[in-house]
Order: C-alpha cells, then sequence, then structure tokens
C-alpha cells in the first residue's frame, strides 16, 4: 500500500484507530503480505463504499 505525501501529522482519534486496525490485524495471525493485501483491499472498498468530502 504506498501512502500519500502528508502535511500534518494525524490527530489523536486517527492514530487510536489506526492502532485499532493494526491490532486486529496482529489478532488474526495473518502473515505481513496478507495484512498489506488486506489494507490495500480496506482502502479499496472505502473507495468504493463512501463518498470523500472536503473538511473546511
Amino acid at each position: 500500500m504506498r501512502m500519500s505525501y502528508r502535511i500534518q501529522e494525524p490527530d489523536e482519534q486517527v492514530k487510536a484507530l489506526a492502532g485499532n486496525l493494526v491490532q486486529i490485524i496482529l489478532d488474526s495471525g495473518c502473515t505481513y503480505q496478507r495484512a498489506e493485501d488486506a489494507l490495500t483491499e480496506a482502502q479499496r472498498m472505502l473507495l468504493e463504499l463512501t463518498v470523500p468530502s472536503l473538511r473546511r
């Protein structure tokens, strides 16, 4: 999964959500490659199932 260029540091809520996702992956006992594939698929699903909005 390629990471996009980020100008700002993620906030605490984003970091907590990311930590939860990582814990789910670690608890699954899968390989690193499977984890990468799952994250890529999750990102694809997120794009497909949601509509991005601009934050102001």
